[in-house]
C-alpha cells in the first residue's frame, strides 16, 4: 500500500494502511476460488522436479492467502515457500528471494 501511495504521490498513515490491507485481502478471498493455473504450470514444476532442479516459491502474498493457488499446484511439504508473513518487505524489495538464499543449506 505505501509503495502504491508513494507512486502516487501521496502518504499513507498507519492506520490508513491497515486498512486498505484489511480491505485489499476480504476482495482478495471473495475472489480467491476463482484462481486458475496457467497452462503447463504443474507440468513446468513437474519437470524441474524430475530433473532434480531445485525449487521454491517466493510470493509477496500471505501463506492463508496464497495456500488456494499452493493446493492447486499439488505443492509438497519438502517445497520451500517463503510468503509475506516471513520478511519485513515484499515486491518490489528483494526481501522474499534473500531470505531464501539464506535459509539454503549446502549439501
Amino acid at each position: 500500500m505505501r509503495a502504491l501511495a508513494r507512486e502516487a504521490g501521496r502518504s499513507v498513515s498507519e492506520e490508513e494502511a491497515e486498512r486498505l490491507q484489511r480491505l485489499h485481502g476480504e476482495a482478495y478471498s471473495r475472489r480467491a476460488a476463482e484462481t486458475r493455473l496457467l497452462p503447463g504450470a504443474r507440468e513446468l514444476l513437474a519437470a524441474l522436479t524430475d530433473s532434480e532442479i531445485r525449487w521454491a516459491i517466493a510470493t509477496s502474498g500471505k501463506r492463508d492467502k496464497q495456500q488456494h493457488a499452493f493446493d492447486l499446484l499439488n505443492i509438497g511439504e519438502d517445497v520451500p515457500i517463503i510468503t509475506r508473513d516471513e520478511v519485513q518487505h515484499a515486491k518490489p524489495a528483494p526481501d522474499l528471494l534473500r531470505l531464501r538464499r539464506t535459509s539454503c543449506v549446502s549439501i
